[in-house]
């Protein structure tokens, strides 16, 4: 069967493309972050085990809010009791003239930790429930006007988030759902630099009921074993085309590329919004705040560092 291109730009990172794998009742999104993911845990300079789980939060926030039809946000916050308290990670999509998203959005993320817990673990490797123990994985989403805010929880269990996403879908959605996702550093000779990449298959509603199906069933282990074949170095390989890994994977039963959608960092924090939140304060609590007649303020997601004269709210 052949490999269809609605999109005809090959893509290769910072980018999430839908598709579908023909007569197999299957649909899917590949996911890769490059500059965007390297750039925010540079940005932070985490310990490497912190950086891996909030690049891969980056990865998740990106693949669920590309999948809004309307402007909003996509927000992923996992909390636990473990070393690492808090990731948190969302994705702004960017919508057109007439609501609808079709260019793609911005993520940006950040971490909480305790860097004396975190250092009692030692030299790792460290899966999920070591780092951030017994807690929650909250997903939200935002459309404002178009729709009724949503939130959905699950427990963080498992070895790694993709657990949590997985009955994440499975109870939203009620649609079983495979993925496979990397986080990791990787040096191409040009130094090393944070890459993460995943890929995500789901059974459509038409062959729900797996049990009572029997071609259903087969359609879904056979795509599942094609997707559990994909190496790790050809999901975060920024020189091969998310396309081409589709291709090398399910071109014997034909996949169908949708047009992408872009990721970008962009951070949504600003001076006039920080200064309203100030001003929402006591002039007590703003003494309180002030140093020297400063006010000082840092985005956790980007860094950015406002300062205000405390004279500004008299």
């Amino acid at each position: 069967m052949p490999f269809e291109l609605e999109a005809v730009e090959r893509v290769h990172a910072d980018v999430v493309v839908p598709f579908t794998i023909e007569g197999r009742d299957v649909r899917g999104r590949i996911a890769r972050l490059d500059e965007v993911v390297d750039d925010i845990i540079t940005r932070h300079d985490y310990p490497d085990a912190v950086s891996a789980l909030l690049g891969e939060a980056l990865l998740y926030a990106a693949l669920l809010g590309s999948m809004m039809k309307f402007e909003g946000i996509f927000t992923l916050q996992a909390s636990g009791d473990g070393p690492v308290s808090v990731i948190v990670a969302d994705y702004a999509a960017a919508a057109g003239a007439d609501g609808s998203v079709s260019i793609g959005g911005i993520v940006r993320g950040y971490a909480r930790y305790d860097d004396t817990r975190l250092a009692a673990l030692g030299d790792g490797p460290f899966d999920l429930g070591m780092l951030m123990g017994q807690g929650r994985l909250v997903f939200t989403l935002d459309q404002g006007r178009y729709a009724e805010r949503y939130q959905g929880i699950v427990e963080l269990t498992g070895a790694s988030l993709d657990r949590a996403v997985r009955s994440y879908f499975l109870n939203s959605e009620q649609l079983p759902s495979e993925i496979i996702a990397h986080c990791a550093k990787v040096d191409d000779g040009d130094g090393p630099r944070w890459r993460a990449a995943c890929l995500l298959i789901q059974h459509l509603p038409s062959g729900a009921k797996l049990q009572d199906d029997g071609v259903s069933e087969e359609n879904w282990r056979h795509v599942r074993a094609l997707m559990q074949s994909v190496r790790r170095d050809e999901l975060l390989d920024p020189a091969l085309s998310l396309h081409d890994v589709l291709y090398r994977l399910f071109h014997e039963d034909g996949v169908r590329v949708f047009a992408p959608s872009h990721v970008a960092l962009g951070c949504r924090c600003s001076e006039e919004r920080l200064r309203l939140i100030i001003s929402s304060f006591s002039q007590e609590e703003r003494r309180d705040m002030a140093e020297e007649n400063i006010i000082s303020a840092t985005c956790e997601f980007c860094k950015t560092e406002y300062r205000f004269v405390l004279s500004e709210f008299n």
